[in-house]
């Protein structure tokens, strides 16, 4: 399947660009790289194979923390939970980290003050596969909530987004 640009969706701390937390913004889109500008477009289960949970994280944030990625079926029930160990720091640590809950570490990922779309910020991009899973073979359509966490602390970075795919 072709990827195309199915959806971006985002939801901003305070109207504007303020920044009161950790994570300033979350984006959600069709395409690897985190967008710039914001499309209320629908995700297509047909035509994207992924779609990606893009954070952008305030550039005062600093240190190793871990993301908590929730994502919530239209039914209101947990879909997959997807905890990410990352870094701010500019200086590379260890390669692998362990997060409670995992057997084996898992991969750190390094905030890339590079690719995000917002001034004095860093990004990382999640990939939520959709072709071939339970979402494409049961039809779980319509609207979906992606709840983002830092260090497994309930509301610490915005609320939840809520996002559409449609078949």
């Amino acid at each position: 399947m072709k990827l195309t640009l199915g959806a971006l969706i985002a939801v901003t701390a305070l109207a504007g660009w303020a920044q009161t937390g950790p994570c300033a913004e979350i984006m959600l889109s069709a395409q690897p790289e985190p967008p710039i500008r914001i499309s209320q477009k629908p995700i297509s289960a047909t035509s994207d194979e992924n779609f990606y949970v893009h954070v952008i994280f305030s550039n005062t944030m600093t240190g190793d923390h871990v993301v908590n990625v929730k994502l919530t079926t239209p039914g209101g029930f947990l879909y997959q939970q997807v905890d990410v160990p990352i870094t701010l720091n500019t200086v590379r640590g260890p390669a692998t980290r362990s997060v409670p809950g995992y057997p084996r570490p898992l991969t750190v990922v390094q905030v890339d003050q590079n690719r995000s779309p917002r001034p004095n910020t860093g990004v990382i991009s999640i990939a939520i596969p959709l072709a071939g899973t339970t979402i494409t073979q049961n039809a779980l359509f319509g609207k979906w909530s992606v709840d983002v966490d830092l260090d497994f602390e309930p509301k610490t970075c915005t609320g939840a987004v809520v996002f559409e795919i449609e078949p």
